[in-house]
């Protein structure tokens, strides 16, 4: 019977070959074959047959069984395998297209290839030996992996039968041998049943023979076939020199029929790489689809070394490119110092590339006359084949298809890891999921920093600060902003309908022809205000308090981007204008505001949060001076500068050296009354004994209003708002996307996107809500959570705080405060006038000590808290007085409920002041003074009735 065909799949006939010959019948041989070898060793013998000890020891028979039968399992079935396939009893197979990577390392046959090829090229002849030692260790790996696999699984198994075997006595020998399964047949039936059940691998073996077979008849079939043409070829055209003619149009449509079957077969880019790889005979394509469809797939197998070269004389016109193998080298190159490439000295370990690693070169003829591109080796005597796979090139270098789906995908902004996703899916419905297997997110990182590099070129600017004036008013006239400038020799601009005042002294400019309203002004300071409509209303509207601050390193110009930022009715903190300046003088600042003040004439600011800047301080003073006419109009009409607390305590760690006193002067800035305050001042200089630190304190405390919180405990808007964290988050958030190498352009179209960002976030805010953030809590009554819906956003997550608080301290086993009002001493009652912790713990619970149950926070309170909120009382700049919800306290006229907060004020400072009484006294150990004291105390109180 004549050898069949490779088929694609499994037949019923190879289904029955496997399964009935090389599984049952060699499951079976293998029986028989353990039996008779265990018959011949343990029956009569005078050694006792045991698990463990030596000679008979099943254990290491076991292992030995496995080598032996696994070895001649690959080998034997091999034989057998290619001797039916010559009889024609079976079909071979392919390879199956979606096969696993393990049956592919198990075929093999591109690494005997690859072996094989370096042996055949190599300038030393391979002998015998060598061609045996390669098959060795071809034969060698796999069988070791088998034996490594069936070992894990069976001689495990194995021995834990036998000990259960051994502990019930099953085959032991009770005469003088004393052996553990002595018994005969015991020790044979184990071998022979060991045999038939490790010859389960058989079936593998022969489905591995059987592709290997099936692809190599492929292969030697295509070369024959490759051998046929260039003979024919060189036939044809031996007998058209030899008769003195050439049959053009003959040989035309042959290469016709060439470059149609040479499409209809490489239908797979793969196909192509494969063809481009390894060229074997001379690749002819029209250039067009050679440069569009072809080269980009296998540009990074291959390195021009000469450029363009006409083509020799007599030739169709057109140029050559040589190319060599990417992982080629000329030359060994000079040995690299690796003595500190310790793990612990060097993350990143190098190697030497080995000389003349792979030979392979071509040469690409591209004939301009006929549109023809020829792809084939440099010369007769190259090698066709490379010594390493297409996946050892694509591990160095990608593809120009795979860099294209790179590029187009970091556009897109995406996740890495599902960049990386979208590229392997794309590049493997294109055929390229091989070449795709290697990309990494170092780079699309790099890939994505090259195209923001060369959207932000434009932004560099113009070394020429005017012109860079300039152009950024232009883009941020794009951006809806209106803008102004002073100084230099830009004239300044404004987008807008409001007209141009001179910085100087505020009059409009006019000029003698009337033609424009610019005026030139030659100040040498130079400055650029600029801010949307929407947000110069919100800074008009809820500038009441204003925060200002600065960045530098935003631009290369030096000029600091000041910010002015104020938050809405709604909790929505967003800017209200910018200016960038060239220096930060009192006098440059102060320009800048007037042209915000310009922009926004409604803006006027009852306070300002700054750092302790001398500059912005003197700037905010001289923007909006304390007259004696502002001193007879009403007080919220005064701009008051106060420093945030932050920046006061950094410049405390400076300035103030002694430990204790800095510590005092921390709690001094944190105290709710000046007596508390005057208290612990006078603690901190009387405990230090640094005089330099003591002139600094006293110093300190002449503008302590700027900076301590007892003189803000009349807003809570003002204790919420204590340091400039909210917009050093604005300016972060600037920084991430300009550098210092940009220009003011560079760092306009920061502002503006970091603008936006901002924008549509306060959209959302009056839709916001917080039911996923409910789902968070746990042990909560429904009814508390149902009242947290109906506040606005920002206050939902802060009673959702509260909620989780006082469930911890819950689980901490913590006693309800026992309140007998809605109101508390806590930092976030005083800052916020909502329920807190302890109030929704004692709500929740009422008063256990006294056995008292909850009798407020109802419904009617908690719509009372919910009223504080509405558009008609503004939101969230309810805050900006101490008033807490209506219906908590006694109905008052304006003029009552200010006398009231006066006296409450002073009798905090009363009940402060009798605290640091009594811990004075405490502190001292004066017993006696301590008893008159709370004698004292005790005998006011109930002259007065409050018991």
């Amino acid at each position: 019977m004549a050898p069949r065909t490779a088929t694609d799949s499994l037949t019923s006939r190879h289904i029955a070959y496997l399964g009935l010959m090389h599984m049952l019948g060699a499951m079976v041989l293998d029986g028989v074959i353990n039996f008779a070898l265990a018959t011949a060793m343990y029956k009569g013998t005078s050694n006792p047959v045991m698990i463990w000890p030596l000679p008979n020891t099943l254990a290491g028979e076991a292992a030995v069984t496995i080598i032996i039968q696994t070895t001649l399992t690959w080998i034997l079935d091999r034989l057998a395998v290619a001797g039916d396939l010559k009889k024609g009893l079976v079909a071979p197979l392919r390879m199956p297209r979606n096969a696993h990577p393990w049956i592919e390392w198990f075929v093999g046959l591109e690494e005997l290839q690859e072996a094989r090829s370096k042996q055949r090229y190599n300038k030393a002849a391979a002998g015998r030996k060598e061609q045996l030692l390669q098959q060795f260790k071809f034969h060698g790996k796999r069988i070791g992996v088998m034996i490594a696999v069936t070992f894990l699984v069976f001689w495990p198994l194995t021995i834990g039968v036998l000990s259960a075997l051994k502990s019930q006595g099953i085959g032991k020998d009770f005469s003088q041998l004393g052996g553990d399964f002595n018994v005969w047949p015991f020790p044979e039936i184990f071998k022979g049943i060991y045999g038939f059940a490790t010859g389960i691998t058989t079936p593998f073996v022969s489905y591995i023979a059987l592709i290997y077979q099936g692809e190599t008849m492929i292969r030697l079939q295509s070369l024959e076939s490759e051998s046929d043409d260039e003979q024919s070829s060189t036939a044809r055209g031996t007998y058209g020199r030899r008769n003195g003619f050439e049959d053009d149009d003959d040989d035309l449509d042959d290469d016709d029929l060439v470059m149609q079957d040479l499409q209809r077969r490489m239908s797979t880019a793969q196909e192509k790489r494969e063809l481009l790889f390894n060229v074997h005979t001379p690749v002819e394509l029209p250039t067009k689809e050679f440069e569009d469809d072809w080269w980009p797939l296998i540009s990074n197998a291959w390195s021009c070394y000469s450029g363009p070269k006409p083509t020799p004389v007599g030739a169709p016109l057109g140029y050559i490119r040589n190319y060599t193998c990417r992982l080629a080298t000329k030359f060994n190159p000079r040995p690299k110092d690796t003595t500190n490439d310790s793990p612990d000295t060097k993350r990143r370990k190098r190697t030497v590339r080995v000389a003349h690693e792979c030979p392979a070169a071509i040469k690409i003829t591209h004939v301009t006359t006929t549109g023809i591109t020829i792809v084939e080796r440099t010369h007769s005597d190259a090698p066709a084949v490379h010594t390493h796979s297409l996946a050892d090139v694509d591990k160095v270098k990608r593809p120009a298809a795979i860099k294209a789906m790179i590029d187009k995908e970091t556009l897109k902004k995406n996740n890495p890891l599902e960049t990386i996703a979208s590229i392997r899916q794309l590049a493997e419905e294109s055929g390229l999921g091989e070449a795709a297997a290697f990309v990494t997110r170092a780079e699309l990182v790099n890939t994505r920093r090259r195209q923001r590099h060369t959207e932000l070129v434009p932004l560099v600017g113009d070394a020429h600060v005017d012109d860079e004036v300039r152009a950024a008013i232009e883009f941020l006239a794009t951006k809806d902003y209106q803008c102004k400038s002073f100084g230099g020799n830009v004239a300044a601009t404004l987008s807008g309908a409001i007209p141009l005042f001179n910085v100087n002294d505020g009059s409009p400019s006019t000029s003698n022809n009337n033609t424009t309203t610019n005026s030139r002004i030659t100040n040498p300071a130079q400055g650029l205000v600029f801010g949307r409509s929407q947000q110069l209303t919100k800074l008009a509207t809820h500038g009441w308090l204003t925060l200002i601050g600065s960045m530098e390193d935003s631009n290369k110009h030096g000029w600091k981007l000041f910010t002015l930022y104020v938050r809405d009715n709604l909790g929505c903190w967003d800017s209200g204008a910018h200016f960038f300046v060239s220096d930060t003088s009192s006098s440059t600042i102060t320009q800048a505001l007037k042209l915000v003040r310009q922009l926004a004439p409604l803006w006027q600011p009852r306070y300002i949060l700054t750092d302790r800047s001398l500059a912005i301080t003197t700037a905010i003073e001289t923007t909006f001076p304390r007259t004696v006419q502002d001193a007879q109009q009403d007080e919220r009409q005064k701009c008051e500068v106060i420093f945030s607390t932050t920046h006061t305590m950094q410049i405390w760690k400076c300035n103030i050296t002694d430990p204790q006193a800095r510590h005092r002067m921390i709690q001094a800035l944190h105290c709710r009354t000046r007596l508390g305050f005057e208290y612990m001042v006078e603690k901190a200089t009387s405990g230090c004994n640094n005089l330099a630190t003591k002139q600094y304190i006293k110093d300190n405390c002449v503008d302590a209003e700027r900076w301590g919180l007892f003189a803000r405990q009349k807003s809570p808007f003002l204790l919420q708002v204590a340091s400039l964290s909210v917009l050093d988050t604005y300016h972060n958030e600037v920084k991430r996307l300009p550098s210092a190498m940009y220009g003011l352009i560079g760092a306009s179209r920061a502002v503006a996107e970091v603008d936006d960002n901002r924008m549509e976030l306060s959209l959302k805010a009056p839709t916001a809500s917080c039911k996923d953030e409910i789902s968070l809590i746990d042990d909560i009554a429904s009814s508390l959570l149902t009242h947290i819906q109906h506040f606005p956003y920002t206050i939902q997550m802060l009673l959702l705080e509260e909620a989780r608080a006082m469930n911890t301290r819950i689980t901490k086993g913590k006693r309800p405060p026992g309140l007998e009002h809605q109101r508390c001493g806590c930092d976030f009652f005083n800052k916020y006038l909502l329920p807190c912790r302890h109030i929704l713990h004692t709500a929740l619970f009422g008063d256990l000590r006294l056995a008292k149950e909850p009798t407020f926070l109802d419904d009617a309170d908690w719509m009372l808290f919910q009223d504080m909120f509405t558009a008609k009382k503004g939101g969230l700049d309810v805050y900006r007085t101490r008033c807490p919800a209506t219906g908590i306290v006694e109905e008052k006229t304006a003029e009552q409920a200010g006398k009231a907060e006066v006296d409450k004020l002073k009798m905090e400072e009363l009940f402060e002041r009798s605290r640091r009484l009594y811990q004075d006294l405490a502190d001292r150990g004066d017993l006696e003074e301590l008893e008159a004291f709370v004698a004292d105390f005790e005998t006011f109180s109930t002259r007065r009735g409050l018991n």
